[in-house]
């Protein structure tokens, strides 16, 4: 038995990825394998969640008026995505019910502005502010799956994964493997989100592409298991290892498909998260990439 951990960063959530990875998902339950999904909140999304913060917290009470007009168009925009996207994914019955669960996470994003108390407590703020986008993509996500009959299971990461109270670079302090359980022959594919943890109660953040970090230790802890081979792979808008910054340079040819640790390490941009293949590797998985966009080429790999 394989337990399958795909990682999809924000880019790689749109209408022609979900469906690619619910073909994947049927391939793997035809050979009783299990699939977990780590993912990341819709492209951009983290971006307006930081603009919203930056507005509440950064702008004084004189500025009372441009303060509610700006928070007005960044939550409006958060709102209009998300809707977009959902008419993209759903029809009929299914577009009303999810349209209805996204309302309701949205009111929850709403509550948590107004329950803002400015008293020095602005890190821990930030957390429970930015961890809006991965909810709401990680729900969109296991609601497009199981419209298709899945049966998928999307559980909150932060039940699992706790760190230190570093609110927005926090470190993994302990990851509970009993998530492994929530696979069963009616459930063989979960859902959850990246880039989020927990410490005492509180959400916390584990920093620039956390979901890469999250991928990675769920994988480690999937593997401690020991309840099956777990292939660990992350969908990147690159086909593989590049000497300079592919969005600078896009004509380049890349280096290779297959690489070391120490040559990733060497590398000056680095596709995946460097921590997460560091932490990959030294508890013994192969760090595969693959291009959402030129899906076709196959995986790329890092190794010990």
């Amino acid at each position: 038995m394989k337990i399958h951990i795909l990682k999809l960063g924000g880019a790689s959530c749109n209408k022609e990825t979900f469906s690619l990875l619910r073909k994947i998902i049927l391939r793997e339950e035809k050979k009783d394998n299990f699939v977990l999904v780590v993912v990341s909140a819709l492209e951009g999304v983290t971006r307006q969640l930081n603009s919203l913060f930056e507005v509440i917290v950064g702008l004084s009470s004189k500025d009372e008026e441009l303060k509610k007009l700006l928070i007005s168009l960044i939550l409006k925009r958060f709102q209009e995505v998300h809707s977009k996207f959902i008419s993209e994914l759903f029809q009929g019955e299914n577009f009303f019910k999810v349209i209805i669960d996204f309302e309701k996470i949205f009111l929850e994003l709403k509550k948590t502005l107004n329950d803002f108390k400015k008293e020095g407590d602005e890190d821990r703020f930030y957390a429970e502010l930015v961890k809006y986008g991965e909810i709401c993509s990680s729900m969109l996500l296991s609601s497009f799956l199981s419209s298709f009959g899945h049966g998928s299971f999307l559980f909150d990461v932060r039940d699992y994964i706790f760190t230190d109270k570093n609110y927005r670079q926090a470190r993994v302090l302990n990851t509970d493997i009993s998530f492994i359980n929530l696979f069963s022959s009616k459930s063989r594919v979960l859902v959850t989100q990246g880039f989020i943890g927990r410490n005492n109660g509180q959400t916390t953040t584990l920093g620039f592409d956390g979901s890469d970090l999250s991928a990675a230790v769920l994988a480690v802890a999937a593997s401690l298991s020991k309840r099956g081979k777990v292939l660990l792979e992350y969908w990147k808008n690159v086909d593989g290892f590049y000497k300079k910054d592919p969005l600078l340079f896009p004509n380049q040819k890349n280096i290779r498909r297959r690489m070391s640790l120490s040559e990733y390490r060497k590398l000056p941009t680095h596709p995946i998260r460097l921590d997460s293949v560091e932490y990959a590797i030294k508890n013994g998985l192969v760090v595969n990439m693959r291009s959402f966009k030129i899906y076709s080429k196959g995986m790329a790999k890092i190794y010990g």
